[in-house]
């Protein structure tokens, strides 16, 4: 959910980001519908979306 917050405010700051509007709902579907959701797609996400977050937060991180 942190993650998410985070991958918000950027791309309201013009920031491009990968799967951010994924990223986004999951944590909106998880912080208001957290008892229909299921947890096996928290981890998939994980394994999905993160690695290619964090290369784009390392090279942001860069400039």
């Amino acid at each position: 959910m942190i993650i998410a917050e985070a991958v918000y405010k950027m791309r309201r700051k013009g920031v491009s980001l990968p799967s951010a509007d994924q990223i986004i709902n999951r944590r909106n579907t998880m912080a208001h519908q957290y008892d229909e959701y299921n947890p096996n797609a928290i981890w998939d996400s994980i394994h999905r979306e993160l690695p290619s977050l964090k290369a784009e937060a390392d090279r942001l991180l860069k400039e």
